[in-house]
């Protein structure tokens, strides 16, 4: 399963995405479902470095890893590109099923403190 978790900070601001795992829906190279979210959470990283000048610290791997953090406040463009994003990350739990895929939304307080965050915008 792929776990996708917005994070936010203790202000209710977004704070970075930290997604893991693999959806299992379909064997190694042929899964659609990873696929579609590597797709989605890569471009929508791309897109930020491309289009503004928020800084964001990331980190991705071959094992299915991608995380960031926005450097500083996000800026409305930032905001726009990321809501999108977790529209279509939300879009292919509510399609295929939370058995391959869930979203998250968790809030930062301190380096090791999270709790469930209420995101009721998508």
């Amino acid at each position: 399963m792929i776990i996708a978790r917005v994070i936010f900070d203790e202000d209710g601001d977004f704070f970075g995405l930290h997604v893991s795992g693999h959806a299992g829906y379909a064997q190694y190279g042929s899964d659609i479902i990873c696929a579609a979210v590597s797709s989605l959470t890569l471009n929508s990283v791309n897109s930020i470095l491309q289009y503004t000048d928020q800084g964001i610290v990331y980190e991705t791997n071959e094992d299915g890893l991608l995380k960031f953090k926005f450097e500083d406040k996000p800026s409305h463009d930032v905001v726009l590109l990321f809501k999108s994003m977790i529209l279509g990350l939300k879009g292919i739990e509510e399609q295929y099923g939370s058995e391959y895929l869930q979203v998250r939304f968790l809030q930062r307080f301190s380096k090791n403190v999270f709790r469930k965050y209420d995101y009721q915008e998508v």
